[in-house]
């Protein structure tokens, strides 16, 4: 291409992260940069997905740069992105320093939150979170399940599932059963892992 714009190069940090080859998307940005190209808030966005999917915080700090260059913070898919990265890449006082900014929380605000700190090892402070929740969605039950069931709190992770059937009209995915198959042969309850099993893989 003679002339690349700012949807051209953009489009290629996309296809990038669609494929997974996030390092690719990142070298990608950091060439737009040195060409000087105008960085939008869809490319924010994408670039901070591929940084949280490698835990490139470094790149992720300087791209938060670029968020309080443009003035874009204040867009809740900036800043959910922004703390997303901060969450998944390690640096969890920042990650709730963007949290406590976000004016309009939504779901994935609280569910990046609640991820932070199971992988903190709070889960007593995620399920604060989760309560606090006026919307939940499934990524919301999975990650407290799942992260219940990573901490060998799996009484805990049986628990939450049986209120997200009593109290949810959400079906459990792949992931849900997974955490929960995993929760039933922990607790040697393989009779309830067998009905779980069967109900939602032989449905």
């Amino acid at each position: 291409m003679p002339e690349r714009d700012s949807v051209s190069w953009t489009s290629m940090i996309v296809g990038y992260n669609q494929m997974g080859r996030f390092g690719n998307a990142i070298q990608m940005f950091v060439d737009m940069i040195s060409d000087g190209v105008t960085v939008t808030q869809f490319t924010i966005t994408n670039i901070l997905s591929a940084c949280a999917a490698v835990k490139a915080l470094d790149v992720g700090r300087k791209v938060h740069s670029f968020v309080v260059k443009l003035a874009v913070g204040s867009y809740v898919s900036v800043a959910n992105c922004l703390l997303n990265m901060y969450a998944k890449s390690g640096d969890p006082r920042t990650a709730k320093i963007v949290f406590d900014r976000i004016r309009l929380k939504n779901t994935s605000s609280w569910n990046a939150m609640i991820y932070l700190h199971m992988q903190c090892g709070r889960a007593d402070h995620a399920l604060v979170q989760f309560k606090q929740m006026t919307e939940r969605d499934v990524v919301s039950w999975n990650s407290m399940i799942a992260g219940y069931n990573q901490h060998g709190l799996d009484m805990e992770a049986l628990t939450i599932f049986s209120s997200m059937l009593k109290d949810s009209f959400l079906k459990p995915d792949k992931f849900t059963l997974s955490s929960v198959l995993s929760a039933c042969a922990n607790l040697e309850k393989l009779e309830i892992g067998r009905q779980i099993h069967a109900l939602y893989y032989n449905s």
